[in-house]
C-alpha cells in the first residue's frame, strides 16, 4: 500500500509539471477560434475526429503489437503527459485522436493504466457507465 501511495504522489507531481509545460493553445487553435464561429466548434471538433479515427485505429493496434506498456490519458485536453497516450478530440494535445463516446480502439487487458479527469462531465450519462466498465 505505501509503494502505490508513493507510486501516486510521484505521478501527481509529474503531472503539475507536465501541465505546466504544455503551451495554452496552438496557433492552428487560435487561429480556428477566429475563423470558427463558437457554435459550429465542438461539432467541427467531433467531424474532424471522425475522420481520422481511423488512422488513430491504426496507431492502437501498432502500439499493441508493440507490447510496451501502454497507458492511457483519456480526455487530455492540453495537459499533454510524457509516456503516456493522450486521447482527446482534435484540437487538443494528444497524440490519439478519439470521440470517447465510442468504445476505445484496445483489446482488453491491453492497457496497464487508465486515467482520466473532469471528463466523464462530457460523456451523455447513457454512455458514462458503459465508458467507465471499459476503462
Amino acid at each position: 500500500m505505501a509503494q502505490q501511495l508513493d507510486t501516486l504522489q510521484r505521478y501527481l507531481q509529474n503531472l503539475k509539471i507536465a501541465e505546466r509545460s504544455v503551451p495554452a493553445s496552438s496557433a492552428q487553435s487560435r487561429l480556428a477560434r477566429q475563423i470558427v464561429p463558437y457554435v459550429l466548434r465542438s461539432s467541427l471538433k467531433i467531424a474532424s475526429t471522425w475522420s481520422v479515427m481511423p488512422l488513430s485505429m491504426w496507431y492502437a493496434r501498432k502500439l499493441i503489437k508493440r507490447g510496451e506498456e501502454i497507458r492511457l490519458h483519456l480526455g487530455c485536453g492540453a495537459t499533454r503527459l510524457d509516456k503516456w497516450t493522450n486521447v482527446d478530440l482534435m484540437g487538443s494535445q494528444a497524440n490519439l485522436f478519439w470521440d470517447l463516446r465510442c468504445r476505445l480502439p484496445f483489446l482488453g487487458g491491453s492497457i496497464t493504466a487508465v486515467f482520466h479527469e473532469h471528463l466523464l462531465e462530457h460523456l451523455p450519462l447513457s454512455r458514462a457507465l458503459s465508458f467507465t466498465q471499459q476503462c
